[in-house]
């Protein structure tokens, strides 16, 4: 059987061949000449270079406590030395080191990752990589090894000096370009709801902050920017930040929505998924102390597959309830998880990587960002509506109120001087029923009269032209 396997490996080696480079080389993917073992020795001195497998796969997803060798040969065929930068394809793998043999004897070797120092990188750069040089018609060996806790990448790419440089601060300012999109939305979307004043968005901004921190620990940028320092706190993002984005969405949903109330059993079916997921997460810690929670953790990616299908189907029912801004809710977050199914598959070598590829996690949560900012905005405009209809609706009572209070003055005002007319007609009418008619006497009480008259259009002069200054004051 050995002597097969070897025999396969020969074959393949024969049919791969040595990567040429030649006077025109600026840059080449090693993967179709590259060839893999999975072993579980990080040592060079311990591999058993027969046994290595004829797998030509980009991506090898979830090996578990295993490392993954490869072999790249290869070849200077121009007259002159060649300075080469060999680089690993995706940054945010653990550890990496990098061999560089002729005639099976070590040259140099490096070893780094993101759970080492940023200073043991011979290149201060966003991904792991080592720079040698060939002689002319010079043929070289270099042997790689990555170990890492989840999916690993373990393509290998060769750059000239000038051309690695430009691939690397393009690939960093587009890193930069989109954490810089997802910060501005992160910080008008707390703007917003801080107006808002209501603390379930909280958890969304929540979702929205880990989310960020997740994209930049596993393109780099965050292992790059703290220069090593914050190791650990990158390692937590990057092994429990999808989960605690997802769980913080999912529990806006629930509680925005109020399925407790309008479901309770997509309510409750949600709290068994989440609960099951949570057991399956903190198994990857647990599985180096035992088997079962090994086993457990290799069912995460389907729990978590299952509870991103429940997080759709709760969208899909408050579309249907046609329940409030459902519609913007539901667009961002389909965006959202699109873009990071695509992430991900694009990682596991699913999918061809590019530009729109390797950044659909961020475009995805960009995307909802600013659908959901939408929503808040439109949320807040309405309220601002109503408020300023409370107000108006205030000023009118207030108003009325006044219109009230100068009423009963003018009641007041009035009953006297009509008391006043009463008893004089009551005089006049006394005289015309005694026939004592005199002018001398009559005269006084219609002088009294018309002084009340005067006085009452005066007070409902005054009261029209206060009316018409509150109408004024309002208006």
């Amino acid at each position: 059987m050995k002597s097969l396997v070897v025999l396969i490996c020969m074959i393949v080696n024969l049919l791969s061949g040595p990567l040429v480079i030649n006077d025109s080389f600026t840059s080449q993917n090693a993967v179709g000449n590259t060839d893999y073992l999975i072993t579980q020795t990080k040592e060079i001195e311990q591999l058993d270079t027969s046994l290595f497998s004829p797998l030509k796969k980009a991506n090898l997803g979830l090996i578990g406590n295993n490392v993954v060798w490869t072999k790249v040969q290869i070849f200077n065929n121009s007259s002159t030395q060649k300075r080469i930068v060999a680089r690993n394809t995706r940054p945010g793998t653990d550890e990496i080191t990098m061999y560089l043999l002729r005639d099976n004897r070590i040259l140099e070797s490096h070893t780094m990752g993101d759970t080492l120092p940023f200073s043991n990188r011979p290149l201060k750069t966003l991904h792991s990589a080592m720079v040698f040089s060939i002689e002319a018609h010079e043929s070289v060996e270099l042997y790689s090894m990555y170990a890492n806790k989840g999916v690993i990448s373990v393509e290998t790419i060769l750059y000239s000096i000038s051309e690695f440089f430009y691939t690397e601060s393009r690939y960093l300012m587009q890193a930069l370009l989109f954490s810089t999109l997802m910060f501005v939305v992160i910080i008008y979307t707390l703007y917003l709801s801080s107006i808002l004043k209501r603390a379930i968005f909280l958890f969304y901004a929540i979702h929205f902050i880990v989310m960020f921190l997740y994209f930049a620990c596993v393109n780099g940028l965050f292992y790059y920017l703290t220069e090593g320092e914050m190791i650990a706190f990158q390692e937590f993002i990057v092994y429990y930040g999808i989960f605690l984005g997802i769980a913080a969405l999912a529990y806006f949903d629930v509680h925005f929505f109020n399925l407790k109330t309008i479901a309770p059993k997509f309510y409750t079916l949600v709290s068994i998924l989440f609960s099951i997921s949570l057991v399956a997460l903190f198994s990857f810690v647990l599985q180096k102390h035992h088997p079962i929670f090994q086993s457990i953790a290799s069912f995460s990616p389907y729990f978590m597959a299952l509870f991103y299908a429940v997080t759709e189907i709760i969208l899909f029912y408050v579309l249907y309830k046609r329940l409030p801004y459902s519609f913007y809710y539901f667009l961002g977050h389909t965006a959202y998880m699109t873009g990071t199914i695509v992430y991900f598959q694009t990682i596991f070598g699913k999918i061809e990587e590019t530009l729109l590829t390797q950044n659909a996690g961020m475009i995805g949560i960009i995307i909802e960002g600013l659908i959901v900012a939408f929503a808040v905005h439109q949320s807040l405009r309405k309220s601002l509506d109503e408020k300023q209809k409370a107000e108006e609706l205030l000023v009118t009572h207030s108003q009325f109120l006044s219109v009230g209070r100068q009423l009963a003055a003018i009641v007041h005002q009035w009953k006297v001087p009509l008391y006043r007319m009463s008893t004089i007609t009551m005089y006049l009418e006394s005289l015309l029923l005694h026939k004592h008619i005199d002018a001398e006497k009559i005269a006084p009480s219609v002088e009294q009269m018309n002084q009340t008259i005067a006085f009452m259009d005066e007070t409902i002069t005054s009261f029209h032209h206060f009316y018409k200054r509150e109408e004024t004051h309002t208006a």
